[in-house]
């Protein structure tokens, strides 16, 4: 991936309206909620993303594989180097348990990363999780995990995330709808 320039200053927080579709990796997903602060994007009734309108995934579900976060990061307005550190909870995949953790994020870089789809300039967002200790005093056997996604401001979407290991949470876009092209047939 080669670095590029950094975007103007005053790039605008996407919006998306009801049945918009994202071309996955891992299936088409189409917008079928909007709620006060979530995008929830469905690819069948046990494949959802649902999307922070800051574009951090809130909750994903693949069959009986289920991850949540809470209290996650705003990001906007997108700028490299931007960081930060939240505290939240995290339901842990396959498991109906909730752990507190301490999210630590930041816009890496702008670059260009290719995809199925094509090659775009994107920022890098890496999104990392940490549990910490529980009411009770105990610390968790969780490892520290990491999600890397790649916002494209050219097509408005996430164009690529990487969990480092296969499930919802790692996808490539394989095609985009874009003015005055033909959309990918369904």
């Amino acid at each position: 991936m080669t670095a590029v320039a950094p975007l103007a200053p005053g790039l605008e927080r996407p919006t998306y309206t009801l049945g918009q579709k994202w071309s996955r990796s891992d299936g088409d997903y189409k917008l079928t909620k909007i709620d006060t602060d979530l995008y929830v994007f469905s690819a069948g009734p046990d494949q959802e993303i649902h999307l922070t309108k800051d574009l951090m995934v809130a909750r994903a579900k693949k069959g009986g594989w289920v991850t949540e976060f809470d209290s996650l990061p705003k990001l906007w307005p997108l700028v490299v180097g931007k960081s930060g550190s939240e505290t939240g909870n995290w339901q842990v995949p396959m498991d109906p348990m909730r752990l507190p953790v301490k999210y630590t994020w930041r816009v890496e870089a702008y670059e260009e990363v290719r995809v199925p789809a094509g090659t775009f300039k994107a920022f890098r967002i890496a999104l990392q999780w940490e549990p910490q200790v529980t009411d009770t005093g105990r610390t968790s056997n969780y490892p520290r995990r990491k999600l890397v996604t790649w916002y494209a401001p050219e097509v408005g979407q996430l164009v690529k995330a990487d969990f480092g290991q296969p499930g919802p949470l790692t996808f490539q876009v394989i095609a985009v709808d874009r003015p005055g092209t033909t959309p990918k047939d369904k």
